[in-house]
């Protein structure tokens, strides 16, 4: 659903098809048919709604492939850039608690992983990357760090390490054994032969 709905602002040209097709979903009271047809496929009405609302946020929500940057701060960028939308503000369950902003644990890890498995269905791959594995590993990880506070978090992932060197470590020099003596114990000088005088040769 999310699939066919997701491309249809890109029949208007030049529009920013994301934006065109999520204001298209509301304007042309695309929820209601939705509606009508799970009903006929025997889904409550309950269902039928959440389902619609589930498609809203799919059609707005901002994903790792759409944010320009450096790799290691598209975690802060991804969380700012939900948070000033109000409909994922709700998807991740955006709370406030004695005057500080929260955001709900399970909420925030499923539509994490709903934005990287609309990568993953987009770039037409099966599975996702390790990549965006690992952003999400790293952004549930800073925000159970944080203690789901939104300002925490933010300060969280802000704070990424140095990079890493790619070049592969060498390994020490090996340092050269000394060569050993041969184990054959050492020859005896011979001693010199002594020279005969000339009168001994006559004589």
């Amino acid at each position: 659903m999310w699939l066919a709905l997701s491309q249809t602002g890109a029949l208007a040209p030049g529009s920013d098809v994301a934006a065109t097709s999520l204001a298209w979903y509301d304007e042309l009271r695309t929820p209601d048919a939705l509606v009508a047809g799970l009903h006929e496929t025997g889904f409550d009405e309950s269902t039928a709604w959440a389902i619609t609302d589930q498609v809203r946020v799919l059609l707005a929500l901002p994903r790792p492939s759409q944010l320009r940057g450096s790799e290691r701060t598209v975690g802060a960028r991804l969380l700012d850039a939900w948070l000033a939308s109000d409909t994922i503000r709700v998807a991740v369950g955006l709370n406030t608690w004695e005057g500080i902003e929260y955001v709900d644990r399970d909420k925030l890890a499923a539509t994490l992983r709903w934005a990287i498995r609309l990568d993953t269905i987009e770039r037409d791959e099966a599975a996702p990357r390790a990549a965006d594995s690992s952003l999400v590993e790293a952004v549930l990880a800073a925000a159970a760090a944080a203690g789901y506070g939104v300002e925490a978090l933010r300060a969280e992932l802000a704070a990424t390490p140095p990079a890493r060197s790619s070049a592969t470590p060498r390994a020490p020099a090996k340092r050269a054994r000394p060569k050993t003596g041969s184990t054959r114990p050492p020859r005896t000088p011979e001693k010199p032969k002594a020279r005969r005088t000339r009168r001994e040769k006559t004589d």
